[in-house]
């Protein structure tokens, strides 16, 4: 069996799927919480609170990695709170912060400190990470290495080159253990040749990642106009926490690494000062579920419905759930998989490599990626929920998703109270699923996506700085997303007048004299896509779109 050749050593430990699923209590619906000194009242919360006031309710000692992004102090839009303090005083925050982080981290424990620029007082600017490099070295941290968090699609500069990075600085407190927890193999990235030479799991992903970065205004992440990728924070976590840990975000933002730790089964606690951001990052954690078996079994079970909409009983959902995860054709993939990982493993994962086997190996799990079949459509719904599997070689992406299936599997048969099993998983998921009786559910949707549509205050293309909107406008990928979304909505609400209030075209107006001619082009298109799609845009003022697209 997978199982029993450690395949835990790739994909890390799961615990009981539904321990997990204790975690929460299922009646609260909301993983929205109060700032109290009880940590364990906290834990698994999303705090709406100052973070220096929250950080100082934790205890001495009491996290075990942190993984943030502070405000850059560059005036970005943030809802709910200013991103623009005199230098000084911008210094003097980040220094209290890092001050509480080097109280509340455990000693032998990690802080991954996410940074760009700040603006100088003189129009100029500076590196945070130089910035705050001594704030860390007082409050007793060490740096341990410097990632550079390369991506691609970022603002079109004019008048100097455009900034295509983030610095992420690994900082540990020092311990008598002699360094930070850390684990490759379940990290590991695809290597560029099939070398026998080369580990057959693949490499060290070094410390430049090069990782997508979200589009602005996603309706896929979040509100918020500064998220970090998913993939990102999966690879922190996955390397530097093991099950159980508590993961900290004093910057929650969007939520990535609250999401990220929950998928992950660790412990979290995340701080954030606006009130939409936290219920944006409550309808992102309600979309997944805590660790890799629930999620894998949820994903499986949004394949039981056949349709959005679809109502279904539990005792249904458990028997479709069934024929899926026990269908010979899987049995078929994870026999493969097996002899494909003895074949270069007789002692199992952590042995010794057989070197002469591993060409014939690595050429057969590619193979394996070009078949239709569930195995492959396993690996890749698994893939799509954590996106860090991208990176990775496709046998390591095969070898976890069918040792997580044989797991699951296993978990199934020994079972008792399936149907209260499943009837859990439904309720813990709650942006997913909708319970119509307690025993009848129906699926909301396949994927997980913010739905502004449900909050009047709430426009797809939100009110935002100049600086933003010419970002968003001067990016044809952007551009041709936005046009989706529009698309989506008009398909999801059905009449035009509804589309239209997602709308507000001010700052379209407000921008026409000072875009290029290349920016006002794309410009008119959006504005011409959206007149197609909602020609009563605004119902308040009728016609507003047309003028605006004379004016161009």
């Amino acid at each position: 069996m997978l199982s029993d050749i450690a395949l835990s050593v790739l994909s890390g430990s799961n615990r009981d799927p539904l321990e997990c699923l204790q975690t929460v209590p299922h009646s609260q619906r909301s993983y929205i919480g109060t700032s109290q000194n009880n940590i364990a009242e906290m834990t698994n919360r999303l705090v709406c609170a100052d973070c220096l006031h929250a950080l100082n309710e934790l205890p001495d000692d009491s996290v075990d990695l942190v993984h943030t992004s502070p405000p850059y102090n560059i005036d970005r839009p943030y809802r709910g709170a200013s991103d623009r303090r005199s230098l000084a005083d911008y210094k003097v925050f980040l220094n209290e912060v890092v001050n509480e982080l080097g109280r509340v981290v455990k000693p032998g424990s990690s802080v991954f400190w996410q940074t760009g620029y700040t603006q100088v007082d003189d129009g100029g600017i500076e590196t945070i990470d130089t910035v705050t490099a001594p704030f860390f070295e007082s409050a007793g941290f060490r740096l341990w290495d410097r990632i550079i968090w390369n991506y691609f699609g970022s603002m079109a500069f004019t008048r100097k080159f455009t900034n295509c990075h983030e610095t992420i600085l690994w900082y540990w407190k020092p311990s008598a253990s002699g360094g930070p927890f850390f684990q490759l193999d379940p990290v590991r990235t695809v290597i560029k040749e099939m070398d026998p030479r080369n580990n057959f799991w693949g490499r060290n992903p070094g410390n430049v990642w090069a990782i997508n970065r979200v589009a602005h205004g996603s309706t896929r992440q979040s509100s918020h106009i500064a998220v970090f990728p998913e993939a990102l924070s999966e690879r922190i976590i996955r390397a530097c926490s093991q099950t159980g840990d508590l993961v900290l975000d004093p910057f929650a933002g969007s939520g990535t690494v609250a999401k990220v730790a929950h998928s992950l089964d660790r412990d979290w606690l995340s701080f954030e000062l606006s009130e939409e951001y936290v219920r944006d990052a409550d309808k992102r954690l309600g979309y997944q579920q805590r660790g890799e078996l629930n999620t894998l079994a949820s994903l499986i079970i949004k394949n039981a419905f056949d349709r959005e909409d679809q109502e279904l009983r539990v005792l249904d959902i458990k028997d479709r759930f069934e024929r899926i995860l026990f269908a010979p054709e899987l049995s078929e993939c994870i026999s493969t998989t097996q002899t494909l990982i003895n074949r270069v493993f007789p002692d199992g994962v952590a042995g010794q490599e057989i070197r002469e086997n591993k060409l014939g190996a690595w050429k057969a799990f590619a193979e394996l990626a070009n078949r239709e079949d569930f195995g492959t459509e396993i690996e890749h719904i698994l893939t799509e929920a954590y996106p860090n599997r991208e990176h990775q070689t496709y046998a390591l992406r095969y070898a976890t998703a069918m040792g997580l299936v044989e797991t699951l599997r296993s978990y199934w048969q020994n079972l008792t109270g399936k149907e209260q099993y499943v009837e859990k998983l439904l309720q813990s998921e709650w942006s997913t699923y909708e319970s119509i009786t307690p025993s009848v559910f129906v699926l909301i949707s396949r994927e997980p996506r913010i739905r502004w549509e449900n909050e009047e205050q709430r426009t797809l293309l939100p009110q935002v700085s100049e600086e933003y909107l010419k970002d968003l406008i001067t990016d044809h990928k952007a551009l041709q997303e936005l046009q989706d979304k529009i698309t989506e909505h008009v398909a999801a609400k059905k009449t035009k007048e509804e589309v239209a209030s997602l709308f507000d075209l001010n700052l379209f107006s407000s921008l026409v004299g000072s875009l290029s001619p290349e920016a006002l082009a794309l410009l008119r298109k959006l504005l011409g896509r959206i007149e197609k799609l909602a020609p009563n845009y605004p119902i308040q003022n009728p016609g507003r779109t047309v003028e605006v697209i004379t004016k161009l």
